[in-house]
């Protein structure tokens, strides 16, 4: 038994659950009218996928198949819903099962650099090599079991009455999977940062786009690329035999969904790319924030964590934070990061613990400059052992490994306890039946677990955790949920001893 997907009559696509002699014996029906454009092929971008499908055992199929069933019944008001319906669907569908169809499949790519070259002119973030588009490859094919989902929210978009692009919303739907986590995708946001970071103009991007921020129009670039161009692009060749190329794709959509925001006849102008600068004698690239010093502020306390040194008196910013922080704790924390080696890859717990001091978006856009980053992922690991939150520390220098395909592994699904369960209620009351601050504990949870983990840590920290370590890695903590419950408290100025 499978599932295919499959382009009908005009635009409409059918999910089809077949037997095993290929007989069909349920289908479902999406317009993708709103979400794919008119020159896609949309039977041979389904092509990888569908191979991939065949794979899959029976109960499985049926699985993801009645999960389709139930989120094109769903209205927009009910995207919570239908975000954790997608979880489920990524519980079905690994990675490296895609990976391995895919290399069967030998797709053809373009000719990329093995390996960064540190005396181009050219910004890393723009420059992928070739383990950087493998991993969009891979990124690619996985991303296509979300086309129905992103199709079906497209249609419900404009009766809805939201302010926010479809093609924002429908990103929105990856919350809380394993497919936001992704390298690629953090890879693609860094491409974006300098994409954006490299655009010229006479007037700044909230005025082009009427209000929105630098950082709204990056979001919107991201989600337009992932939903219309990553989801639906077609592996092949082009007319002169070469190999399509992802990245070109990306950036002439870009570069074109930019003009158009600032074209004549608006009266604003044109945008035109600026020259890219040489990296400075220490490799160092101007960032978003020197770029346009005379049209947006960078908040002091970006400023301030992103140019720290270890004797910079300054690191006294984070008491805003915690005041009863040992600095020279974190002072020796960081010398151990950098000795050691610590991860920068999951930003998730860094953007919560230092929202007051820095945007979100800077977390993922200083990967230039050397430590920076490192000094903002020691700053919220030091915060959360403060909190004794020790086992969100551990993974905030840590690197998330897929598990062997013997095992399965899920402590989310370990209860809140009731006291905090309770407290959570009582303090974020929910008309529904179901309540908000649970459901993000929840969503949360669930992104960190299904996986185990590589730690780079002292000592002293690795004792106070409670990841039991395997011969295949670290093993997320079984208290994960009601970690993160403290951490959701706590941030939203309550104690956590509070329900206690």
């Amino acid at each position: 038994m499978t599932i295919q997907f499959k382009k009908d009559n005009k635009r409409v696509m059918s999910i089809l659950l077949t037997n095993r002699e290929g007989k069909k014996m349920d289908a479902l029906e999406v317009d993708l009218v709103k979400i794919a454009t008119t020159t896609v092929d949309l039977n041979k971008v389904f092509s990888e996928i569908n191979e991939y499908f065949k794979t899959l055992p029976q109960r499985v199929c049926e699985k993801i198949f009645g999960l389709y069933d139930e989120i094109l019944e769903m209205e927009l008001d009910e995207l919570p819903q239908m975000r954790m319906k997608c979880i489920e669907i990524y519980e079905c569908i690994y990675l490296d099962d895609i990976i391995e169809v895919a290399n069967k499949l030998d797709l053809p790519h373009p000719a990329v650099k093995d390996e960064y070259n540190y005396t181009d002119t050219i910004d890393n973030g723009i420059s992928y090599i070739k383990s950087d588009y493998q991993d969009l490859v891979h990124y690619i094919l996985w991303l296509r079991p979300l086309i129905p989902v992103f199709a079906h929210i497209a249609i419900l978009h404009p009766r809805s009455g939201q302010t926010k692009e479809k093609e924002e919303i429908a990103l929105s739907v990856i919350n809380g999977t394993e497919i936001l986590h992704h390298p690629a995708y953090a890879r693609l946001e860094r491409y974006m940062g300098v994409f954006c970071e490299n655009i010229d103009s006479k007037i700044t991007f909230a005025q082009i786009t009427e209000g929105q921020s630098s950082e709204d129009m990056l979001s919107k670039f991201i989600a337009l690329n992932i939903v219309r161009r990553l989801a639906f692009f077609k592996f092949g060749k082009d007319a002169n035999g070469e190999a399509n190329n992802v990245i070109s794709n990306i950036y002439n959509y870009t570069t074109n969904k930019a003009e158009n925001l600032c074209s004549p006849v608006s009266g604003v102008g044109v945008f035109r790319r600026k020259e890219m600068k040489s990296a400075s004698e220490d490799g160092r690239i101007r960032g978003i924030d020197s770029n346009y010093s005379a049209t947006q502020k960078t908040p002091d306390g970006d400023r301030i964590l992103a140019s720290l040194d270890i004797s910079d008196k300054r690191l006294k910013v984070l008491h805003r934070i915690e005041p009863n922080l040992d600095l020279q704790k974190v002072i020796d924390l960081f010398k151990f990061n950098v000795d050691n080696g610590a991860f920068v890859k999951e930003p998730l717990f860094v953007q919560y613990v230092l929202n007051d001091l820095v945007k979100a978006r800077m977390i993922v856009d200083i990967t230039n400059v050397k430590y920076q980053r490192l000094w903002l992922f020691t700053a919220a690991q030091a915060i959360l052992a403060h909190w004794e939150l020790y086992d969100l520390a551990l993974m905030v220098t840590g690197h998330r490994k897929t598990l062997p395909v013997s095992i399965y592994y899920n402590n989310s699904k370990k209860l809140l306890t009731d006291d905090r369960r309770e407290f959570l209620k009582d303090n974020w009351p929910s008309i529904k039946e179901e309540n908000v601050a649970i459901k993000a504990v929840d969503l949360i949870a669930s992104s960190c677990s299904h996986m185990s983990w590589e730690l780079v840590a002292p000592k002293w920290l690795l004792d106070k955790g409670t990841m039991t370590k395997q011969d295949y890695g670290y093993l997320t903590a079984k208290t994960i949920r009601n970690q993160v419950a403290d951490l959701f408290i706590k941030l939203h100025g309550l104690e956590v001893g509070d329900y206690k």
